[in-house]
């Protein structure tokens, strides 16, 4: 079964400087897909994938990239998997997540993104996650930051134990409260024990546009 580690959030709206704590609560995969399809756009990476100026994809006014992070020379990219279950399942020599659709790869020293085409606000809701492959099956901490329009930011620690068996519960599906609502954009990072800047997989991105005031 899946496996997460709750996390708290930090809101540091400018100015006031304020803290605040909440948790992220863990859904397993199969059970809240189809919960959110009505009250939002759940961003899927299904074929045939429309690339985004610049780098990226597009999907129902959301572009979700992934650059090179800044500390890094070089890396950044993505590309899109929907490998057969079971292990061995990368060319017999590697094992990586397995949900029966197709997901985004962040790679390597990448810092991914996920903002409007026009640059307008939106909610995050939920995502569901798991590590770049059998590779990287330990702990992933992914460091997740939303910039709200207004100023100022909201952070989170995203979790997971990183076990990838080629199977559905390699996934990990985190929920976020209203606090992650009106952002322009949502950045993203991933580390494991032994490095940082690390690629991982990335699918069913529910998020809601928010309408512009006045």
């Amino acid at each position: 079964s899946a496996v997460a580690q709750l996390s708290t959030l930090g809101i540091n709206p400018t100015p006031p400087m304020k803290i605040f704590c909440a948790t992220i609560a863990l859904l397993t995969f199969w059970r809240f897909g189809d919960e959110l399809r009505g009250q939002g756009v759940m961003l899927q990476f299904e074929p045939p994938q429309q690339l985004a100026p610049g780098g990226g994809v597009e999907e129902d006014g959301f572009i979700f990239s992934a650059p090179k992070a800044p500390q890094f020379v070089n890396g950044g990219g993505l590309s899109f998997r929907n490998p057969t279950p079971g292990l061995g399942n990368a060319n017999g020599l590697n094992t990586v997540p397995y949900n029966g659709t197709y997901y985004a790869v962040p790679f390597t020293s990448s810092e991914p993104v996920l903002q409007k085409v026009d640059g307008s606000q939106f909610q995050l809701e939920s995502m569901d996650l798991a590590a770049y492959s059998a590779t990287f099956s330990a702990t992933n901490t992914i460091d997740l930051t939303g910039y709200y329009a207004a100023g100022g930011t909201i952070t989170a620690e995203l979790v997971f134990n990183g076990t990838v068996n080629g199977a559905t519960s390699d996934f990990h599906t985190f929920v976020f409260g209203a606090q992650w609502s009106n952002l322009t954009r949502v950045t993203m990072f991933d580390s494991v024990p032994w490095g940082s800047g690390v690629g991982f997989s990335i699918d069913n991105i529910a998020v809601m546009s928010v309408p512009e005031p006045g």
